[in-house]
């Protein structure tokens, strides 16, 4: 189930010396010197198509053809990214269809595992709409650059915090037994405890739900009560829970495999 976007939603912005400032001083609040190192390292990927046509300029260098290349990058590096990310997730999504977890106890498995789920979390719009909340009272800054960078800082300490955290925060594969499907939408994978927020309230607790296909989906959680199942079989009115959840958090498109599951979600 794919990401639903629009044309050049990740295209490259250039950030000014006032934003990567900035960048850098929310990285610098994380305690932990290995993630404050590798978000440092961000801000270095993607600033530097930026530093290398600043240099060709500085040099009078024009050509064409480098012209041409650096704008190629500056629109779909990002995207071309997350492809091979998207890419190198497609082995823990068949092992999820086949209902094993097994790479969930593997630490280099799941630090890649986590780090797909944490992109997949923080790239789309619905999140995009929480960020500019908090970050438009900066007169000035451009959102669309900071936030080129802070997605991935961002996923990073969450995935790591949540690989320190495994042995609480587990998987549990939801198997539906309704007549209902589930649905997904473009916000593909959803913070349970954000239901009901508005944009400027942030969720005190992290559990997130992501449906695999209309049958089955995973709960990452540390809920007591289900983090030491490895599957739980759901009904009619869970399943329409968890398809409202979905509807909430949905930028601007919902999927079902069943026209009745939309339709009862436009009636609800």
């Amino acid at each position: 189930m794919g990401v639903g976007q629009e044309r050049y939603f990740y295209k490259l912005k250039e950030l000014t010396e006032a934003e990567i400032k900035f960048i850098k001083a929310l990285i610098d609040r994380d305690k932990r010197p290995m993630i404050r190192k590798l978000n440092h390292g961000w801000i270095d990927l993607f600033n530097q198509v930026f530093e290398i046509r600043n240099l060709l300029d500085s040099h009078g260098v024009a050509h064409p053809e480098a012209d041409k290349m650096l704008d190629v990058l500056v629109h779909n590096f990002e995207e071309d990214f997350h492809g091979k990310i998207e890419s190198g997730a497609i082995k823990f999504l068949e092992m999820l269809y086949r209902e094993d977890l097994t790479f969930y106890d593997d630490d280099d498995e799941l630090i890649e595992f986590l780090f797909f789920i944490c992109q997949q979390y923080f790239r789309t719009q619905a999140i995009d709409k929480k960020v500019r909340t908090a970050i438009g009272s900066f007169n000035g800054f451009n959102v669309d650059g900071i936030w080129s960078v802070l997605r991935h800082t961002s996923a990073t300490s969450v995935g790591f915090s949540l690989y320190q955290d495994r042995a609480s925060f587990r998987p549990v594969l939801i198997k539906n037994t309704s007549d209902s499907p589930f649905i997904t939408g473009d916000q593909p994978i959803i913070n349970t405890h954000a239901i009901g927020l508005t944009l400027e309230e942030i969720p005190s607790e992290l559990e997130l739900y992501y449906p695999l296909t209309p049958r089955l989906a995973l709960l990452l959680t540390s809920n007591p009560d289900l983090n030491r199942k490895i599957a739980i079989s759901v009904g009619e009115e869970k399943v329409a829970m968890y398809n409202a959840f979905i509807h909430s958090q949905a930028g601007k498109q919902v999927y079902s495999s069943e026209r009745d599951a939309l339709e009862k979600l436009s009636n609800g």
